[in-house]
């Protein structure tokens, strides 16, 4: 039997990768020296493109990323929401272009505070609540019900409808599906919208298949994979720090579904592949992006994916969403005098 022809479509080029370095990362946790995983540039489209790339003894397959853009806004006379995403930021934006008030409630000094600039800078009134994300939920849930104004979280029907679109582009990518596909899983919104694209795509006939959704969880924050209400949360991925899902029951659906499963992956991992992804691939995001990575690592560790399957994984905000854990990670700069010797003696030339 002849090798299979490897995939060829890439990655968005402003969230391009390359090298090398992340295959020893990954390639260390393989099960057996037959399959490994390594990282290397693919043929595209793009000139500018890249592809993460998965390799056995007998031919490569695909492992792709994708980083879809997601968030809007939209409402009578206001828009309100509970979040530690970014779609915080997109509701504030979308509401200051459409002319009407945005409410912003996050749980006190549970939230980057990257994604509270962007929020207040487009006008939205931010509120602190002194609870977790769950109280928030149950508030603007209240508000809008009884008042004028739109919820714009994870339980908003058209949100789900916009993020499904995510799936199209896959498959529209890839020419098919995806044999598995892993997604971090906070409020459990985007597992379950693009569950819902597969589905709609394999519907129409576009695909012929369909993916084995694949979610993860941060080991201090996860309710789904608990089977229980966490009702304190605590997670270095302030993005997926939610104790009760607003998508619980659509999201194990979707894992049943596909035939796939949650996992957890602890905070010290999380930040290992969000290390590893920033100073080693060039692909910097927040800390609950990782959290899909960190999967990776320990789901191949495991021997979970079959040699030849293809993976995507989404990672679903940039960096500088929480550039506090940014600058925990990285290094001080550090003071040289005006010399060039003593440049030099820093930079080891």
């Amino acid at each position: 039997m002849g090798a299979p022809e490897p995939l060829t479509t890439a990655v968005p080029a402003p969230y391009a990768s390359t090298g090398s370095a992340a295959s020893e990362a990954i390639e260390n946790s393989s099960r057996s020296p037959e399959t490994t995983i390594f990282v290397s540039t693919a043929p595209s489209e793009s000139r500018s493109s890249r592809d993460w790339a998965a390799k056995t003894d007998r031919s490569p397959e695909s492992i792709r990323i994708v980083l879809p853009d997601v968030g809007g806004a939209f409402g009578s006379k206001g828009a309100v929401g509970p979040e530690v995403v970014a779609v915080a930021a997109a509701a504030a934006a979308f509401a200051a272009r459409a002319g009407i008030r945005a409410f912003v409630m996050v749980p006190k000094g549970s939230v980057a505070l990257g994604k509270l600039s962007q929020a207040a800078i487009h006008g939205a009134r931010v509120l602190t609540v002194e609870g977790n994300f769950d109280q928030a939920l149950a508030i603007v849930r209240q508000i809008a019900e009884r008042h004028p104004v739109t919820l714009v979280n994870s339980v908003n029907p058209f949100r789900l409808e916009g993020q499904k679109t995510g799936a199209f582009e896959v498959c529209d990518q890839l020419g098919r599906a995806p044999d598995y596909h892993l997604i971090p899983v906070g409020n459990a919104g985007n597992i379950t919208a693009y569950w819902r694209g597969y589905r709609e795509y394999h519907r129409a006939g576009r695909v012929t298949e369909l993916p084995r959704m694949v979610g993860f969880q941060a080991a201090g924050a996860a309710p789904i994979y608990e089977n229980r209400v966490v009702e304190e949360p605590r997670t270095v991925a302030t993005a997926i720090k939610i104790g009760n899902p607003a998508s619980w029951g659509p999201a194990l659906e979707a894992v049943n579904d596909s035939r796939g499963w949650v996992d957890i992956v602890t905070d010290e991992e999380i930040l290992r592949a969000y290390r590893m992804l920033a100073r080693e691939e060039g692909i910097f995001m927040e800390p609950a992006s990782a959290a899909t990575v960190a999967g990776l690592i320990k789901s191949v560790k495991a021997g979970r994916f079959e040699p030849g399957s293809t993976l995507v994984l989404t990672l679903t905000g940039h960096g500088l969403k929480d550039p506090e854990t940014a600058l925990e990670s990285a290094s001080r700069p550090t003071a040289v005098p005006p010399q060039v010797d003593a440049v030099l003696a820093q930079l080891g030339l």
